[in-house]
């Protein structure tokens, strides 16, 4: 075939090819039909993924970012004035002063008139922080304002808006009355400025109020500092991306690899609870992005390097003097997605999903009420975070539920681990310790594996009933949360509740 008799030919083929593509291999494969159809169809596939990957990026990826920015620069911009200024060594009283006024504006900018819900009971805050030191009254009136705000005196939507900012400000004043107020030195300034601190009001964390003095204290800039604060908000913002477009668009891929995945229910329920999981570390990283932008660290001793109590107001005097002993980290870790996300229990779950959380929790709930025993301090203390979370039957379910499953689990494993004398138990152990099994050995490993896999299928249990049901702006309700659970038999809870039977039995059958 003579090519300058085939010039249309070529015209027409040089379309479906590279430019530096030879006349004659295009003729050559045109002339095998079978091998043409075939390249056309890997072309066509391969255009389509390119226009899919665009349509990702421009529909979602794109304004995901855009709006997800548009809300929190003034967060992050209101937590470095905070620093600047700071740096400059002016009276405490003006950091106070200055914490409070960006504090009520970033409520009017997220919560408009709305902020007045979060205003209003913290002004009686302070009175009661005065007329009771041991903080009875903070603590009874904390959990009576999210209850009626949650059953009767709000809209849900409006409700579900505003609660974090809320809860973060009990929180704040239930630590500062157990910790700061007894010593007789309680300032309104100090107090409110503590409470509406910019970096935390809207998103979090609890602050100890050590934690807060840090910002008075004022450490030195360093490239350390501003590279870990944005180290965490480029986390926080690929986080939301994944939660908001990944999960939608590329996990449904391996369903083209693995065909058992399709319409598979736990599959779905998976993704759903991967998706909100990843909304969680968002927040979390971004107001751990936050507390950095503001001076807020971590101080360890050279001599030891273990944690040091933060700086309280009589310390700031002295802090020049110290700086010789002491070092700045500038981390403050608020969950640890890892350790979540491939867990080796479900108490890893539990301890890392909130660290600053679970430190409160810890510390003014499960410490004083452990003298009634390990399962009563457990009920305790879940009842206490419900309370915070308004006792939102969903959110109220799901945490006594994740923390009966943690407690049957470390059971179960501490009891496997004694019988077999192997490192399975729900925290890893020690180095030194008295199993003859250590976790190297290869059957130890695939049992712990098991025990993630295990956790993980708890977790897309639990995680499941925060879908995109539509009722995720006014709070999910009790209808949604039984029919989801019912949706998969309630497995996970009749699982828990026979191994919970078979660790009872055992330990009666040891006892005799």
């Amino acid at each position: 075939m003579e090519l300058s008799n085939n010039g249309d030919l070529i015209n027409e083929l040089r379309q479906y090819f590279p430019a530096d593509t030879p006349e004659n291999d295009m003729i050559e494969l045109f002339s095998n039909r079978e091998m043409f159809n075939e390249y056309l169809a890997q072309l066509e596939l391969h255009y389509s993924d390119l226009q899919q990957q665009y349509n990702v990026y421009e529909e979602c990826f794109q304004p995901i970012l855009s709006q997800t920015l548009e809300s929190i620069w003034m967060i992050l911009l209101f937590s470095l004035l905070l620093r600047f200024f700071s740096l400059l060594r002016p009276p405490p009283i003006f950091i106070h002063c200055l914490s409070v006024c960006l504090g009520c504006c970033l409520l009017f900018k997220f919560f408009d008139y709305d902020m007045i819900y979060v205003i209003t009971p913290c002004i009686f805050l302070f009175l009661l922080v005065q007329l009771d030191k041991k903080g009875v009254l903070v603590i009874v009136y904390a959990a009576a304002y999210l209850v009626i705000c949650e059953f009767y005196l709000l809209d849900s939507v409006v409700w579900t808006k505003i609660k974090g900012s809320v809860m973060i400000s009990f929180m704040n004043a239930i630590s500062f009355t157990l910790q700061v107020s007894k010593s007789g030195e309680v300032s309104f300034l100090e107090f409110y400025g503590y409470i509406l601190n910019p970096s935390t009001i809207i998103f979090g964390p609890f602050l100890t109020y050590d934690d807060y003095q840090q910002i008075i204290i004022a450490h030195p800039l360093s490239l350390s500092w501003l590279l870990n604060s944005l180290k965490c908000l480029i986390i926080s913002l690929l986080c939301v991306l994944w939660s908001s477009c990944g999960i939608s668009y590329y996990l449904p891929m391996l369903e083209n690899y693995i065909p058992a995945l399709k319409n598979n229910s736990w599959w779905e329920a998976y993704k759903t609870a991967q998706s909100f999981r990843f909304s969680h570390y968002f927040v979390c990283y971004i107001s751990e992005s936050a507390c950095l932008f503001a001076g807020i660290s971590i101080i360890v001793t050279n001599e030891n390097n273990i944690a040091i109590k933060k700086e309280t107001k009589k310390d700031i005097k002295n802090t020049k003097e110290n700086e010789s002993t002491k070092r700045i980290v500038w981390s403050h870790s608020v969950a640890r997605m890892i350790q979540i996300e491939l867990p080796r229990s479900l108490v890893d779950v539990v301890t890392n999903w909130n660290l600053p959380h679970h430190y409160w929790l810890k510390q003014y709930i499960f410490k004083p009420v452990r003298r009634f025993g390990v399962l009563p301090a457990i009920l305790i203390t879940y009842i206490a975070s419900s309370f915070l979370h308004s006792l939102n039957f969903q959110l109220s379910a799901v945490l006594l539920s994740i923390g009966l499953f943690a407690y049957v689990e470390s059971v179960f494993r501490n009891f496997v681990a004694v019988l077999l004398s192997a490192c399975v138990e729900a925290r890893k152990c020690q180095p030194g310790c008295n199993h003859v099994h250590k976790k190297n050995t290869v059957w130890v490993m695939m049992l712990n594996v098991f025990f993630t896999i295990t956790a993980l299928w708890n977790l897309s249990y639990l995680g499941c009933l925060f879908d995109n049901g539509g009722e995720e702006e006014k709070g999910y309700s009790l209808h949604h949360t039984i029919k989801k659970w019912q949706s998969y038999g309630f497995l996970n809870h009749f699982v828990m509740l026979l191994i919970f039977a078979i660790n009872w039995f055992c330990n009666i059958f040891h006892s005799f």
